[in-house]
């Protein structure tokens, strides 16, 4: 005679499975997205538009801002981390060429003294 005689087989029942923490991955939101693509579009601002300097910062700015959004509202795609990682290189690469011709530009214009 079987050990569990009502299951067919004579198996143990199994268990439920419970469900996932977190439902898994969630679709990328508009936010996401957004900061997304100003990341792209400030890094090649940034990185191919020298006569436009301030447009990348802003945009960066956005990005990092709607990135961080995002995050905070529970977004676990990859879209909204790529968007802020793109928008942080854009802008330390602004604050780089800022800097680099600010200097060229006081040694310009700067009287030589010798």
């Amino acid at each position: 005679m079987s050990q569990f005689p009502n299951q067919p087989g004579g198996m143990p029942p199994v268990p439920p499975v419970p469900p996932m923490p977190g439902g898994g991955p969630q679709p990328a939101s508009g936010m996401a997205t957004g900061a997304l693509v100003l990341g792209i579009i400030s890094v090649v601002f940034a990185l191919g538009f020298f006569w436009i300097p301030v447009l990348p910062q802003i945009l960066a700015i956005v990005g990092v801002v709607l990135g961080y959004m995002a995050k905070k509202a529970g977004n676990t795609a990859g879209t909204a981390t790529a968007g802020m990682v793109m928008s942080i290189i854009a802008l330390a690469w602004g604050l780089i060429w800022f800097i680099a011709c600010t200097a060229c530009v006081a040694c310009a214009t700067s009287p030589m003294i010798w």
